[in-house]
């Protein structure tokens, strides 16, 4: 399934715990609110059936979170150590009060850009024309 051009940056597992913990959430959610508001349960009608919908829902969803974290195995273990890890970038970023708005990032200084591309080896980018090999080499 990769494109040219396209990186993988989560396996099919984290892809799988990222959509069933956002659709259980918004499931929960939705029955959670015709629940909660009297306009929405008068308008449903159906009270108990929802409840009970509700409830074996989210026991249901932490069970499948769970088989998908215990299934998963070494790679969300990995994901979860490198999202742990304090780094010189999110040191610079604290330096930076939390914003890259305006400055170079610099991800960017050490890969190339992905535009660097074509016959002539130059980069598209704002308005310049930068050989390829210069922006490499930043």
């Amino acid at each position: 399934m990769n494109k040219a051009g396209y990186m993988a940056r989560f396996s099919p597992v984290e892809r799988l715990l990222h959509w069933v913990n956002a659709l259980g959430f918004f499931f929960l959610l939705v029955t959670g609110l015709i629940l909660y508001l009297p306009s929405l349960s008068t308008l449903v009608s159906r009270r108990q059936t929802i409840q009970g919908l509700h409830f074996w829902s989210g026991v249901g969803w932490l069970g499948v979170l769970a088989a998908v974290v215990l299934l998963g195995g070494r790679r969300l273990i990995a994901t979860a150590r490198e999202l742990e890890t304090f780094d010189a970038d999110d040191m610079l970023w604290l330096r930076r009060g939390g914003s890259t708005r305006g400055r170079r990032s610099t991800l960017s200084s050490r890969r190339p850009s992905p535009s660097c591309s074509g016959s002539r080896g130059f980069c598209s980018g704002s308005g310049s024309r930068t050989p390829a090999s210069a922006s490499r080499a930043r």
